[in-house]
């Protein structure tokens, strides 16, 4: 994932959960910046590897597919029907970019972090 803000400067995640966490908790990754100054926010689409204007992708969460660190990931995909493929195989619920809330953020990120061994 990646997010950009107005002055140019580019963030890379490993993951999607990665893009929320910065955007609910900027100053963990970016003193200079706020979640405001983002002006485009993108994510790899799981199936094709292209990027998608994350605010209009369809994420999944509870699939058995793990993220980069093997932990719950939010895999996403550039139209429902693809989400929907996907779920058929793997499992999981569709989201949309504002179904993410800061709840079910703070139990990826557990869930992820507790996977740690540093």
């Amino acid at each position: 994932a990646q997010l950009i803000v107005d002055d140019g400067r580019a963030h890379f995640f490993d993951s999607p959960v990665d893009l929320f966490l910065m955007l609910a908790e900027p100053a963990r990754f970016d003193a200079q910046h706020r979640a405001e100054q983002a002006v485009a926010l993108y994510v790899s689409d799981f199936r094709g590897g292209g990027w998608l204007d994350a605010r209009r992708a369809v994420f999944v969460i509870g699939s058995r597919t793990r993220g980069p660190m093997r932990g719950p990931d939010l895999p996403a995909f550039a139209d429902a029907a693809s989400a929907e493929a996907f779920m058929a195989e793997q499992g999981g619920r569709a989201l949309g970019f504002d179904d993410i809330t800061p709840t079910l953020l703070s139990t990826l990120r557990d869930q992820n972090h507790a996977r740690h061994t540093h």
